[in-house]
């Protein structure tokens, strides 16, 4: 049940954000050739911060994010927050770092 395949499909799936789910669909899929458009609407009063996406094709998802099918997606606040000008005013750098150890069990280790 759990085995890799479709490794040529894919999509996306976002996380933080708060979507709905008839467009942020794990069920959509785009296999070689194709494209998935998809059209994400954000309210303006959404929380702010750093959120990501990644790709969730069952069964391939694992070998995709490990091969970079991930990143960062960034809300920046409205204005209306009550965020001190001390962390809006600043600069910042986005940095996505994956870090995947894989280790194969054995009765030895």
């Amino acid at each position: 049940m759990n085995t890799m395949r479709d490794c040529n499909v894919t999509n996306l799936h976002t996380h933080g954000l708060h979507m709905d789910p008839a467009v942020d669909t794990i069920f959509s899929a785009a296999g070689p050739g194709e494209s998935l458009v998809y059209h994400y609407k954000v309210s303006e009063h959404h929380v702010p911060g750093v959120h990501w996406y990644h790709a969730h094709q069952h069964g391939a998802s694992a070998m995709q994010i490990m091969g970079g099918l991930f990143g960062a997606i960034i809300i920046k606040p409205s204005g209306d927050e009550n965020i001190p000008a001390s962390i809006t005013d600043s600069n910042s750098h986005v940095i996505v770092i994956s870090d995947m150890i894989l280790v194969q069990n054995t009765e030895d280790n």
